[in-house]
């Protein structure tokens, strides 16, 4: 009889991890739920309103023509190119088909 309530010991031990290991599981659903369906929308927001305008590329672009011209003109070196400079203005949408 003994030895039943040790074997049984085991088995409420892992139970116990088993229970502990889904609940852990059942928390990060949750989270993920949360994170993914309803904070999706403003975070499709914020960056339909920071990219969309494609304001990013236009300001670096300004940025490296004005230093290339400076540079070009005191140093006598080639105008850097602007053609590694991203476009940003449809970030959100590729966002929203992302997620």
């Amino acid at each position: 009889m003994a030895r039943k309530k040790e074997a049984s010991h085991e088995y409420a031990l892992a139970s116990r991890i088993i229970y502990r290991t889904l609940w852990i599981i059942g928390i990060i659903t949750t989270f993920m739920f949360i994170l993914f369906v309803p904070l999706k929308r403003v975070l499709i927001g914020i960056v339909s309103f920071l990219f969309d305008s494609d304001i990013e590329h236009r300001m670096v672009k300004w940025v490296v023509n004005l230093y290339g011209e400076m540079f070009s003109d005191a140093f006598g070196m080639t105008k850097p190119s602007t053609d590694w400079i991203p476009h940003t203005d449809q970030w959100s949408s590729k966002l929203t088909h992302a997620t």
